[in-house]
């Protein structure tokens, strides 16, 4: 499974340009189609993912306290709603926004909820991009994975970890998964 789209070909979102005069001029663009792309065994099955419209994932985002008078004061819990065909990564930016971070550290998930298991964790700088903490890290990049394709399921947990000085943890649980309107 998976396709390659060259140029020269129509561009799955449907405008009917070729690729290199549609979504290849835009990052955004270009990702969607590369990830849909890789899901497909053919241009219109593609072309149909694109066309999808994606689940809407709702997250419970609790800060875990560790003891600062500072913590105590603070809403420690949000939820945040994020389509689907979104990013670990853009998934972080909403946590920033959510707990008015500024974004200027070093994060990671783990999935399998143990802080420092490289092998389930995605991780990024504050502009998305992947750094491995050692030889042999086996930590994946944030802005790589789409969140519907973790196969994340209702109740899972994972760990989200911000500013790897200060060590703000946080837990991560999927409350809900729900569908979208094409015309939504």
């Amino acid at each position: 499974m998976a396709i390659k789209i060259g140029r020269n070909d129509p561009c799955p979102c449907g405008s009917g340009k070729k690729f290199k005069r549609c979504c290849d001029t835009d990052h955004s663009a270009r990702v969607q189609v590369k990830r849909a792309a890789a899901k497909a065994d053919s241009l219109e099955e593609a072309a149909e993912i694109m066309a999808t419209p994606p689940d809407i994932y709702s997250f419970e985002v609790s800060l875990i306290p560790d003891g600062s008078s500072e913590d105590s004061h603070r809403e420690t819990t949000k939820t945040i709603e994020i389509n689907g065909d979104k990013s670990l990564y853009n998934l972080h930016m909403a946590i920033q926004k959510a707990f008015g971070w500024d974004n200027d550290h070093m994060f990671s998930f783990f999935l399998d909820n143990k802080i420092e298991s490289s092998q389930y964790e995605y991780s990024g700088d504050p502009l998305g991009q992947h750094h491995k903490s050692f030889p042999g890290d086996k930590s994946r990049p944030a802005d790589g994975v789409e969140i519907a394709d973790l196969r994340l399921k209702k109740g899972g947990r994972f760990t989200y970890l911000y500013d790897y000085g200060d060590n703000i943890e946080h837990s991560v649980e999927l409350i809900d998964i729900r569908g979208t309107e094409k015309n939504e």
